[in-house]
């Protein structure tokens, strides 16, 4: 295509030298190489010129599911600003249908209708997409505020200290970061298949605690109330983590876009007057200098995780 693009004038040349004005096979020949010429460079040319000048490309982030759809509010915000800061065309929509995260992942990794989706980066994930490294939550998303069942209150407030806590089983997604991290540590963990079931069982008392980010776990607790869940108000745990923006690893120019209209937020201070306008109010309430915090190690952090850049973290 590209070859018979390229040769289409020097055809049509040629033809003008071989065949004289008033040659009818020579202009009939001329007319054709003309015409055929027209429509490769409409194909060929002019569609992706129009595309570049008109409308912008539409990049497909994956719709929540509806119990967690407030909590994509601030990172949709967050990618939205950003596309525009970068002065990238593009323009960002919710995929048709909510999805699991591990769908998502998967979806994105194989170009499935995800251009790009927000989440807690490892090793693995790493591996197969491209991370843009800057922590949309300033690495709150790994300090963690326990989801109880009320009648264990009392349990846990008799706890004392890490090695007690570890006796209790916590209950995470099979496939989140998270589970292999805390089991790492020592901890006793179930892993379920869904997230949506975590909270079903913990209203069960089948697991004891689910550890949730400080930033999520309050609109959880309020949509749960009814089935008799709650903060447990003593502990948080926390271990070295981030969330990131992930695109498929050969979509350089949407990661380049990103990061650059990230930096630019992160320059100029709305970056950090963003996420203080989602959750400010949520870190006030956490009231973190009252609790008991234990600090873990996080073996699936990856190695070029940008823990130097302390403009990026969050900090008490």
């Amino acid at each position: 295509m590209f070859q018979t693009f390229v040769n289409g004038p020097i055809n049509i040349i040629r033809s003008c030298v071989h065949f004289r004005r008033k040659d009818l096979r020579g202009q009939w020949y001329l007319w054709l190489a003309v015409r055929r010429w027209g429509l490769l460079l409409l194909m060929g040319g002019a569609m992706p010129w129009a595309a570049q000048a008109g409308e912008p490309r539409v990049i497909i982030y994956p719709l929540a599911e509806l119990n967690t759809q407030a909590q994509a509010f601030y990172p949709v915000r967050l990618l939205e600003e950003a596309l525009a800061r970068s002065g990238a065309h593009y323009r960002a929509r919710a995929s048709g249908v909510s999805m699991l995260q591990g769908r998502a992942l998967r979806q994105l990794e194989e170009a499935q209708g995800i251009d790009v989706m927000w989440s807690m980066t490892s090793v693995a994930r790493e591996a197969k997409l491209l991370p843009i490294r800057i922590p949309i939550y300033k690495g709150l998303i790994s300090w963690r505020l326990f989801l109880i069942h009320e009648s264990q209150a009392v349990r846990f407030n008799q706890i004392k200290d890490l090695a007690s806590l570890k006796q209790r089983v916590a209950g995470q997604v099979h496939d989140w970061p998270d589970k292999q991290i805390l089991q790492a540590n020592g901890f006793s963990v179930y892993g379920s298949s869904t997230y949506g079931s975590l909270f079903r069982m913990l209203a069960q008392k089948r697991i004891d605690y689910f550890p949730r980010s400080l930033i999520e776990i309050w609109d959880e607790a309020a949509q749960h109330q009814a089935a008799g869940l709650m903060v447990e108000p003593s502990f948080l745990i926390r271990y070295p983590s981030a969330s990131y923006f992930f695109v498929r690893r050969g979509d350089h120019a949407l990661a380049e876009a990103l990061s650059q209209g990230l930096e630019m937020m992160i320059q100029d201070g709305s970056f950090d007057r963003l996420f203080m306008e989602f959750h400010g109010n949520l870190i006030k309430k956490a009231a973190i200098e009252d609790l008991v915090i234990f600090d873990l190690d996080n073996p699936t952090l990856p190695p070029k995780t940008p823990l130097n850049r302390k403009e990026l973290w969050f900090r008490e």
